[in-house]
């Protein structure tokens, strides 16, 4: 009598999109690629050239690995650009609804191994901050995130502002290097985080040191992103914030926010042993 044994292998597949290069669209990416799960808030990976593939490798295999778990350890820093010029109203406001939209979909806000959020609203009266160390409740920070408002004779009432004056590059970098720290509530083993929400209009190229900020985010293990809000934003001055052009984000006030989610991938990210 033959015995016969089986032995049934069940594998999951994922529709996983990446993104190469300055000319990605998140949002068209999103679409095509398999919806966030627990592994992962969203399986859609932009890298900057193919040289970062091997970046794209490991985080598959983070994705799959029964040696790995989730963690939510990040502190995020949201810098609106709220100055005279730096944004029209409407770039504002949908500046506003983007970072609103990306807090709310925090997975662990405000638990203890989870995500905390900082705000600096550059150029209205005393430049509002709000540290990490803050106690709101994620109902109270959205509706905080939802009235910040700019002073009246800095708010740009055009259809288009003309320029963003020359101070933006050295406020952020004074940001990143002063306001990660203890002192504010930033944890030193959190993942941290930038999230720049300008129009990138800025007077010259020159305003905007990459290097330096480059080296100082690197030097403060900051990771920047960029928001982009609306149709004329430009896309050199948005560049010249990051030394990957794949983490600009462009949004649009007509728009569905959900290509956002990408961002929840880097602040939910996964812990392996031996990796």
């Amino acid at each position: 009598m033959l015995t016969w044994e089986w032995n049934v292998l069940f594998i999951r597949i994922f529709l996983i999109h990446k993104g190469i290069g300055k000319e990605v669209s998140h949002e068209e990416l999103t679409t095509i690629a398999s919806p966030g799960d627990s592994y992962t808030p969203a399986y859609v990976f932009s890298v900057d050239n193919f040289g970062a593939l091997n970046t794209l490798l490991r985080r598959l295999v983070e994705s799959t690995c029964p040696n790995c778990t989730k963690a939510e350890l990040s502190d995020v820093m949201f810098f609106i650009d709220g100055r005279e010029n730096g944004m029209t109203e409407q770039e504002f406001q949908t500046a506003i609804h983007s970072v609103s939209n990306i807090v709310e979909r925090m997975a662990a806000y405000g638990t203890s191994t989870g995500q905390k959020v900082s705000i600096y609203l550059l150029g209205a009266t005393g430049n509002p901050f709000l540290p990490f160390h803050t106690d709101l409740r994620k109902e109270e920070l959205l509706v905080y995130i939802n009235t910040l408002r700019r002073d009246d004779s800095e708010t740009c009432l055009g259809v288009k502002c003309d320029v963003i004056n020359e101070t933006f590059g050295d406020s952020l970098q004074f940001v990143i290097d002063n306001y990660f720290n203890e002192s504010v509530g930033s944890r030193s083993e959190a993942r941290k985080f930038m999230v720049v929400a300008t129009s990138g209009r800025f007077i010259s190229s020159e305003n905007i040191n990459t290097r330096d900020l480059s080296q100082i985010s690197k030097t403060r293990n900051v990771t920047m992103l960029v928001l982009g809000p609306g149709y004329d934003v430009n896309m050199d001055g948005l560049d010249s914030l990051v030394t990957n052009p794949s983490n600009v984000f462009v949004t649009r006030d007509d728009q569905d926010l959900a290509h956002l989610d990408v961002l929840q991938s880097q602040f939910t990210y996964v812990n392996c042993d031996g990796i």
